[in-house]
Order: C-alpha cells, then sequence, then structure tokens
C-alpha cells in the first residue's frame, strides 16, 4: 500500500469544488488489512485492480473508487455520491464511487496550513498495485503473535526474492507513536 494527497471532485467544471484528500493505493485485501469498514456499496475485486508503473507514473483508468465517510459528505453534502463519477487531480483520472468507508485516517499529521485538522478522515483508496523498485507491506496479524511475526517477515520476504533489501520492520502502533511525538510534546509544553 501507499498513499499520496490528490484533489477529487464531482464538478470538474468548477474548481472551487476540488477537495484535497489522502490517495492510498490497495488491492481486495486492503479493508481487511487496515481494519477499516466498508458502509455502503462494495469493495474491490481482483478484476478490479491495476498496475501502476512506479517508474513512469503511468496510471490506467481504474473501474471505480472506495472513499470515506467524510470525505463523502463533502463531495455531497446532500447524500447521493454512491456510484457518482469523480474526477481525481492532478492525473484526470475519472472513475465512479463505488464504495464508502466508515474510517481512514489520513497518512499525514502536519501541514503548511490550517486544513489538515479539517481533513484527517478524507481518504480514497484507488485499485493500483504499485509496480516499481521499492515497496511497503502492511501485514495484520492476530493478538499475541505481533512480535514473532515482525522478526519472521524479512527471511519470508527474503525468501521470496534475496534482491530484497529491508530497511525497517515496526509496528504501526509504534509509526503512529513516533508520529505524533512531537505534537505531543508541544501540548505538554503549551499545558505546562
Amino acid at each position: 500500500y501507499s498513499a499520496m494527497t490528490l484533489g477529487i471532485t464531482t464538478n470538474p467544471d468548477n474548481p472551487n469544488s476540488m477537495r484535497i484528500a489522502a490517495a492510498y493505493t490497495g488491492d481486495e485485501h486492503t479493508l481487511r488489512t487496515l481494519g477499516t469498514k466498508l458502509i455502503a456499496g462494495r469493495n474491490f475485486s481482483a478484476s478490479d485492480i491495476r498496475e501502476m508503473d512506479g517508474v513512469t507514473g503511468q496510471r490506467p483508468p481504474i473501474p471505480g473508487l472506495l472513499i470515506t465517510r467524510d470525505l463523502a459528505r463533502k463531495l455531497a453534502p446532500k447524500g447521493q455520491i454512491l456510484g457518482r463519477e469523480v474526477t481525481i487531480y492532478p492525473f484526470l483520472l475519472r472513475a465512479p464511487i463505488i464504495g464508502i468507508l466508515d474510517r481512514l485516517q489520513v497518512p499525514f499529521v502536519d501541514g503548511a496550513d490550517d486544513k489538515i485538522g479539517n481533513m484527517v478522515e478524507d481518504s480514497m483508496i484507488l485499485p493500483y498495485r504499485y509496480v516499481g523498485d521499492a515497496y511497503w507491506y502492511v501485514v495484520r496479524v492476530k493478538p499475541g503473535v505481533l512480535d514473532a511475526a515482525m522478526r519472521a517477515a524479512p527471511g519470508v520476504l527474503a525468501g521470496v526474492s534475496r534482491a530484497r533489501i529491508i530497511e525497517k520492520v515496526r509496528a504501526l502502533s509504534q509509526a503512529r507513536r513516533d508520529i505524533y511525538r512531537a505534537n505531543r510534546t508541544m501540548v505538554q509544553m503549551l499545558v505546562v
């Protein structure tokens, strides 16, 4: 899975209608892996997934995308977003919204302006499998086996390809603590 920030609109003729949202790429297993729930529409099927070339940046047309409930409310305050076509910038991809997710937090916590706080759940998932020279893996494990899975992962990945270089293996809970550390420190300094 990977993520970026893209523009999305239901009205490409009106530049003021565009929303900024986190765009994840994923397949039919992404929702279960990330622990998010579909509340309307459908998930991706294996036939929906396209390959995105990480070297050339080529992104083929997609048959649909998933968005969060918060983003759906912002794109269509009166409802009726499921099935509507959206345009995704800067790639000018057009596709219908096929599913709405309960929640999926954006992968960043800081921004150049105050808009980040207003878009913490403004996310979409595009049905792409990234093909390139660097990959990020997210693995969901059963409770109680996280440490063992993290120790085993580098060996399992090396067994698939010896050309892999594993830079780091860490739990999402640790990544979240690391990302928010500066924010917690600032709050503590302001409170004291």
